[in-house]
């Protein structure tokens, strides 16, 4: 179909490791020093990818997510990554006490969240003083909506956008609802009026497009597009130490 067919590349174990290590040179170059390295939590884990890339270094790697891989192979960090420790939860109700985590991070996650306030207030709830939060989401006024391939649904009637989801057999996508970047400032806030946000916009590198859209890249990329539209932001919470 159409929208899987232009998509899934960006989502196989290969430039999945390559996107993690691209958010974390974004993430040390933006933030060098970083929060201290005791305890880190990934929601959303998935395949434990960007566990293992942000983890390292850390003592103790909680990685969370509804379903759980029954068995783990050797990571794509090899010997040198972190061991998660893997829990089945919803990250809208962390089964941790507060102040738990130095950092804390969701990649394309929170646009998959029932209720995205309530999401926030966990992730925040469970951060240390002096921690932080990463919150990865894509830019909902992207030319492409990012999980089909089809030009940006959020501009369509929400009927005609459901409607061409069913088509191309992402009716699942039908809940999907990125935030604007307004709202993610308010759900934070609204969390905890403390903290310091950096927002940085996200300009994939070549490699992690699909070879068949590299053309469409390329002319775009010439044209600076991507200074003005990103594909996303990924926003770097700060908790002030007490």
């Amino acid at each position: 179909m159409l929208g899987r067919s232009m998509m899934e590349p960006m989502w196989n174990p290969e430039t999945t490791l390559k996107r993690a290590v691209f958010l974390k040179a974004l993430l040390d170059k933006s933030y060098p020093g970083g929060s201290p390295r005791d305890k880190m939590l990934d929601i959303g884990a998935g395949n434990g990818v960007m566990a293992e890339v942000f983890g390292a270094g850390f003592n103790e790697v909680y990685a969370i997510d509804l379903e759980t891989p029954s068995q783990r192979s050797e990571g794509p960090m090899g010997p040198t990554a972190p061991t998660l420790q893997w829990l089945r939860a919803s990250g809208d109700a962390l089964p941790f006490p507060s102040d738990s985590f130095d950092l804390v991070t969701a990649f394309s996650v929170l646009e998959h969240m029932p209720d995205r306030g309530r999401a926030v207030d966990e992730w925040i709830r469970v951060l240390k003083s002096g921690g932080v939060l990463l919150i990865q989401i894509p830019n909902r006024y992207f030319v492409i909506e990012l999980h089909s391939g089809l030009p940006n649904l959020n501009y369509m009637p929400r009927a005609v956008r459901e409607r061409l989801l069913d088509l191309i057999g992402y009716g699942p996508m039908k809940d999907v609802d990125i935030p604007s970047l307004r709202l993610l400032r308010r759900f934070i806030h609204r969390a905890d009026p403390s903290l310091s946000i950096s927002l940085i916009p996200l300009k994939w590198p070549p490699t992690l497009i699909p070879p068949r859209l590299r053309p469409i890249y390329q002319v775009l990329d010439r044209l600076r597009w991507f200074a003005l539209n990103p594909f996303g932001y990924m926003a770097l919470c700060r908790k002030p130490p007490q």
